[in-house]
């Protein structure tokens, strides 16, 4: 009796305990935690064993229900939320046990599926099964492994190589691994090396060029020292050559052979080779020959059109020719200009603006504005070989520092040696005037000749550490895209060689040479860079038919000069600009026409606006998204039968016949019968049909052209007059 009172006591303790830490929960938060225990439970009491695909599910929900047994172990006080709680945790250990157990068994079951469809040479069924040995456990050096040797197999080397390195870096390979590993990359890297000479020695250079690319990406990630850089460099130089010259031949062949479109686009690809491979190939006198037989041949056939084909063909011939000119040089480039503006009609405004930007837009390079310091301004010299030369120079000067001067060869003072170190010292923290104004006090103390001397020593190592380091932040300043303060530090720089007289220093001139020439090359890319970024920002105002702000950003681009060495790939440009020149023409136009208008002038807004038209379908502007409201329907609109006859007349008179054509269907619209427009219709047949035959239309040409109102039976009267005076026209000008 005494046993059982005591028990009941006890659970009535208990209970009064759990009620009492039971209330720190409120009644919702309980739930939540019960809800989220009971939810897990149910999730892992579905874990089987003979589901090995869903191991990767099951290892997921199985970190996420640890992460709950974490959270709630404290939980005890509560009766409901421990008894889940405990549950759960059971739970979790049995599936841990499980899934521990089976995972590795199942990865390798898994690669070896892969390996059984890989010999069946089913390669794609293979790489999902490595792949899915992956994804339940993603340090599986062998489906790696044998992923790596597939993409290596499919000529993706760098792709390969950067697995069999991830393996190296991350897996922790054994030894026979590594061996493997590097065996396999070794024999990769010359097998592909020897296949792509082998391409190149075939005279297939563009195939060649690909592997090479994937053996330069390969070299970039080569712990290993496998790859010889400086032999693959020469091989891809070699190619480079190769291809340029065969874009050559390949243009010379086509203006053979009277193809001049197509002998451009050869020359024109060659061109935009050499423009991004210029280190690797040796002049361009020969592209610059090619490019001047093209623009001649352009010039020579649009001097012989005539007709309907002059009308379409002569302007955009000599477009072409002018946009040849664009690869050439100095007085080539202006000789071939002013030939096609010879022949060119009246320019636009547009186009007068743009040539005068670009004309205005010319630049001098650091080398042609500081030449005394440039040893041959005409040699040409490789982007490697420039940044070699720099290199050395910041070894000598920049990072080592003046370390040995004075040369302690003789005796001088301690004060004077006093000096030499704090001069030492500012110009190790680039305080240069502070450096220059202890040399100067230094100066003043030398008392003899040998004093003197090591001061001027001292003098000339400063002047030259400093040189150097200006130059070389002038080098940083253009490489974060600030201009003007490399110009600042490159005209300090050579204030100071002029002050203390060491423009013949042959250090000065090196350093000098060496910085300046580099300045050149990295401007020149920054502003191909930018003129790139330009080309897009204009692309993107075309789609969003933005063609006021893209004409703004033509023309900030063609500020952005160019030098004599400086010579900036403008083709895209150059298309955009004649891609928005007609939409941004059709705009002018058509405020011009709206300004007559509302000047009461509206015979010019007729002609104006029926010249809109004309040009609106010739060029195609609707693919410009361009808008335009037909004039036919405009005059239907306002239903004023004497202003429509007027517009007919009007563009009749301006030869404007199609639009004219569309003005006469809009008396049809508003109801006129084809007998009440009869004299119209034929007028205009008569007066239609004599012009085109002026223009040397044949009658097949010419029925073309209104074959659209041939099938409207209420043009009937203008059609008959039309045929029968067409034919009368040409018999009577044979």
């Amino acid at each position: 009796m005494y046993k059982k009172t005591l028990a009941i006591a006890l659970i009535l303790g208990l209970s009064v305990i759990s009620s009492a830490n039971a209330q720190k929960l409120s009644d919702n938060e309980r739930t939540l935690i019960v809800d989220e225990l009971e939810t897990s439970i149910k999730t892992l009491s579905q874990f089987r064993y003979d589901t090995p695909e869903l191991l990767v599910v099951y290892n997921s929900q199985l970190r996420e229900a640890e992460k709950l047994v974490k959270k709630y172990k404290d939980h005890r006080e509560d009766t409901k939320i421990f008894d889940n709680w405990y549950n759960l945790k059971i739970l979790v250990e049995q599936n841990r046990q499980m899934v521990d157990f089976l995972l590795p068994k199942v990865v390798d079951l898994t690669y070896r599926q892969g390996i059984m469809h890989l010999k069946g040479n089913d390669v794609g069924r293979a790489t999902t099964y490595f792949n899915k040995a992956i994804n339940l456990n993603d340090k599986h050096i062998l489906s790696h492994y044998q992923l790596a040797k597939l993409d290596l197999d499919s000529m993706q080397i760098a792709r390969g190589a950067e697995r069999l390195m991830h393996i190296l870096a991350d897996m922790n390979p054994n030894s026979d691994q590594k061996e493997l590993i590097y065996n396999i990359l070794h024999y990769t890297y010359n097998k592909n090396y020897l296949y792509a000479i082998g391409l190149a020695d075939q005279g297939k250079h563009a195939r060649a060029m690909e592997v090479y690319d994937e053996l330069k990406k390969f070299c970039t990630i080569d712990s290993m020292k496998i790859c010889d850089g400086e032999e693959l460099e020469k091989s891809i130089a070699k190619s480079k050559n190769q291809i340029y010259s065969d874009h050559l031949k390949l243009a010379k062949k086509s203006l053979r052979n009277g193809k001049n479109a197509i002998a451009e686009n050869f020359a024109v690809i060659a061109y935009e080779y050499y423009a991004d491979n210029r280190e690797s190939i040796s002049g361009d006198a020969e592209f610059k020959d090619i490019i001047k037989q093209i623009a001649d041949n352009y010039i020579s056939e649009a001097k012989q059109l005539e007709g309907e084909r002059k009308a379409a063909l002569y302007q955009e011939y000599l477009d072409k020719a002018k946009q040849l000119a664009t690869y050439l040089d100095g007085e080539e480039r202006n000789a071939l200009k002013a030939q096609v503006a010879a022949l060119e009609p009246a320019k636009s405004k547009l186009q007068q603006k743009q040539e005068a930007i670009e004309e205005a837009a010319v630049d001098s390079s650091y080398a042609e504005k500081f030449s005394d310091y440039v040893a041959d301004d005409n040699e040409v010299r490789s982007a490697e070989e420039i940044q070699t030369e720099v290199d050395n120079v910041e070894k000598h000067y920049v990072n080592e520092m003046t370390k040995d001067t004075p040369s302690k060869k003789t005796q001088i003072s301690k004060a004077l040696d006093d000096k030499f170190y704090e001069t030492r010292s500012y110009l190790s923290v680039n305080s240069f005037e502070k450096a220059l104004e202890v040399l100067e006090k230094a100066n003043q103390l030398a008392k003899i000749e040998t004093e003197k001397a090591e001061v001027e020593e001292m003098y000339r190592s400063a002047i030259r550490e400093i040189t150097a380091k200006r130059m070389s932040a002038a080098e940083y300043a253009v490489w974060q895209g600030d201009i003007n303060q490399a110009d600042s530090l490159v005209n300090l720089s050579n204030e100071l060689i002029r002050s203390y007289k060491m423009e013949k220093d042959t250090a000065i001139v090196r350093i000098m040479n060496s910085y300046l020439n580099a300045l050149d090359q990295k401007v020149c890319s920054k502003r191909q860079d930018e003129l790139n970024s330009y080309v897009y920002n204009i692309l993107d105002c075309i789609k969003r038919n933005d063609y006021y702000k893209a004409e703004a950003y033509v023309r900030e681009a063609l500020a952005v000069p160019e030098t004599r060495k400086c010579k900036l790939d403008k083709s895209k440009l150059k298309a955009l600009m004649k891609q928005i020149e007609k939409p941004l023409e059709y705009i002018d136009r058509l405020d011009n026409a709206y300004t007559l208008l509302r000047a009461g002038d509206t015979a010019g807004y007729l002609q104006q606006y029926g010249a809109l038209e004309t040009m609106y379908n010739m060029y195609e502007l609707e693919s410009a998204n361009i808008k335009h409201t037909p004039l036919r329907q405009i005059l239907v609109n306002l239903e004023d039968t004497e202003l429509t006859l007027k517009a007919i007349d009007i563009l009749m008179r301006h030869k404007d016949y199609m639009v004219a054509l569309e003005a006469l269907g809009a008396l049809k619209d508003m109801g006129y019968k084809a007998s009440e427009t009869k004299k119209v219709q034929q007028r205009m047949g008569k007066l239609m049909s004599y012009d085109m035959n002026k223009q040397n239309y044949s009658y097949e040409d010419a029925m073309d052209a209104i074959n659209y109102y041939t099938t409207d039976k209420w043009y009937k009267a203008f059609t008959k007059e039309f045929k029968k005076s067409m034919k009368a026209w040409i018999k009577e000008s044979r």
